[in-house]
């Protein structure tokens, strides 16, 4: 009977370190410090990036690679995720300059944003954008 007992509780512990180890295998790009990955398999989104103080962040079709058309009114709902000073480059991750004179981040050629509405909400929740909307939730 304590043999039973014990090779279940074993069985139950290698099942557990196997899932563990199976989701910590995932090859998830590492981030900058400005930014961070929310979401987890079940979401409707799956993974997704955030701006540290809990915005989704967006890249916008109009942009070319690592360059932003974003300007003027657009960055009145379309906030730039500004890198921090002393920032630099990590992997997918790079700066381009920004015209207004600080750094702003891209992923994997794409400039990235926030949406003004949700900075001020900070639920973490992505805007609703029409099925055909230039901008995209920046995915892994």
């Amino acid at each position: 009977m304590k043999t039973t007992i014990w090779t279940s509780a074993l069985l139950c512990v290698v099942a557990a370190v196997s899932t563990a180890s199976a989701r910590d295998d995932r090859n998830y790009p590492p981030v900058p410090a400005d930014v961070a990955m929310m979401g987890d398999d079940k979401a409707p989104l799956g993974y997704y990036f955030q701006s540290t103080f809990g915005s989704p962040i967006y890249t916008y079709d109009m942009d070319g690679k690592d360059k932003s058309t974003c300007f003027d009114t657009c960055v009145e709902t379309w906030a730039p995720v500004q890198a921090h000073e002393g920032a630099t480059p990590l992997k997918d991750w790079t700066l381009i300059q920004r015209p207004e004179g600080y750094k702003q981040w891209s992923y994997k050629g794409h400039p990235i944003y926030v949406n003004i509405s949700e900075v001020m909400k900070s639920d973490g929740v992505p805007v609703s954008l029409p099925k055909n909307s230039p901008w995209h939730v920046l995915l892994p």
